[in-house]
């Protein structure tokens, strides 16, 4: 059975966003083509892919008031389509970083249970498909530097800067 997903963007930024019927599934990086998140869902999961601006709404306004400065959580569900249980343990860690702090890829590692696992930590970070929502940009070296990002390190600055949080250049 073919799951159904529901795509929009936000006016911020242009990020796409992919909903299902049971959460968000998909927060894409900065005016990301809707054919590169497709792509990418189809190497994952089986869909029907639906443009549908009030089936993402709920999600899409939650992620500009946080764009906007106007948000510091988000209540929307969540619904991990792919992932190793590895993956999604880092994933879910993520989620219990406050809003303006930030933890480095080792003390990840050492949340999870996993202290020699900082590169798989890392690893893991960079295949996460709910950017921002799942806070990656909030991971920063043991050192402080931004590190990586899969939307680009100008889009890790920005969701830096949005929250007000320093790193090291």
């Amino acid at each position: 059975m073919q799951k159904k997903l529901y795509v929009h963007r936000s006016k911020h930024y242009s990020i796409p966003v992919v909903v299902s019927d049971e959460g968000i599934v998909y927060i894409g990086s900065f005016a990301e083509p809707f054919e590169k998140v497709q792509a990418l869902l189809e190497s994952k999961i089986r869909f029907e892919w639906i443009v549908d601006a009030n089936k993402t709404q709920y999600a899409v306004d939650q992620l500009e008031d946080y764009l906007s400065g106007k948000r510091e959580t988000f209540t929307c569900p969540i619904d991990f389509q792919w992932g190793t249980s590895f993956q999604q343990a880092v994933w879910n860690h993520l989620l219990t970083i406050p809003y303006g702090m930030s933890t480095s890829y080792s003390e990840v590692a050492q949340a999870i249970g996993r202290r020699q696992a900082v590169r798989a930590v890392g690893s893991a970070i960079g295949k996460n498909p709910l950017s921002i929502i799942v806070p990656c940009h909030r991971v920063l070296t043991k050192d402080g530097r931004l590190g990586g990002y899969n939307g680009g390190l100008e889009m890790k600055r920005t969701l830096l800067a949005i929250e007000k949080m320093t790193f090291k250049r």
